[in-house]
């Protein structure tokens, strides 16, 4: 696994870390179906995009783990 898909991975890892807490703290409990559902759809979107883009356009995908008003350089894109 190339270095710029393993950021990838661990940057999903650490974005579905912090939603669990923002969806399931202030709940006070993990019986949360609906939490639950928009979790799962979530992960799923977000991690099929990162596979398509891991294997299809990786600069993109690199450009878009960049982060901050300074990252992106095409005038078009910021």
């Amino acid at each position: 696994m190339s270095q710029l898909a393993t950021q990838a991975w661990i940057g999903l890892g650490k974005l579905i870390a912090a939603l669990l807490l923002c969806l399931f703290l202030p709940a006070g409990s993990f019986r949360y179906w609906e939490a639950w559902t928009y979790l799962g759809l979530f992960v799923a979107s977000v991690a099929g995009i990162t596979w398509y883009l891991q294997k299809h356009d990786p600069e993109l995908l690199r450009r878009r783990l960049a982060a901050g008003p300074a990252a992106e350089q095409q005038h078009s894109q910021k």
